[in-house]
């Protein structure tokens, strides 16, 4: 990563940190939130990726082998794959990890054991749309860089919409 502009300039802080990872958290959601804030990121994994990768993480209920190994699926597949590994028993959401990665790997989605969902992506606009969707929803978030040392590295970031001074999804 370089720290200056092409014209030689250095970068400010706020640049830097917006081209490093970052981590972008939800609260710990409902049953409910959870599975209308799923049915949300269905309708946005199309819009940023090609092809993406599933993993089961932990709390899932497979065998250790099929544990964080990639499955590659289309995004118009991600609800029925949820679906399915609910019906065999394999995940339930909120009580289990399901990692889903993006095909270009600037997105690393997880949702977590805990009941909220993780982001993390060093690509600027896709932070900028995740902040979008879960402001859709009136969702808290906290940011960090990436990776997370310490709980206190954790800042929030207030979504709500009649907080926000513009919609982050239209700065470019």
């Amino acid at each position: 990563m370089s720290e200056c502009h092409e014209d030689g300039t250095l970068k400010n802080r706020a640049e830097l940190e917006m081209t490093q990872q970052q981590e972008i958290v939800t609260g710990t959601l409902t049953p409910d939130q959870l599975r209308d804030f799923v049915q949300s990121l269905a309708g946005f994994l199309p819009l940023i990726t090609g092809p993406i990768t599933i993993e089961y993480g932990s709390g899932t209920n497979v065998d250790i082998e099929q544990m964080w190994k990639p499955t590659p699926i289309a995004p118009a597949d991600f609800l029925s794959f949820i679906e399915q590994s609910e019906e065999q028993g394999a995940f339930r959401l909120g009580s289990g990890d399901l990692i889903v990665r993006n095909g270009p790997g600037n997105l690393n989605c997880t949702l977590c054991h805990e009941s909220d969902v993780h982001f993390v992506s060093g690509d600027e606009s896709i932070i900028r749309q995740v902040i979008g969707l879960c402001a859709d929803r009136g969702l808290d978030l906290l940011w960090s860089s990436y990776p997370v040392k310490d709980r206190s590295e954790w800042q929030p970031i207030n979504t709500r919409p009649e907080l926000r001074p513009h919609d982050p999804r239209t700065v470019s």
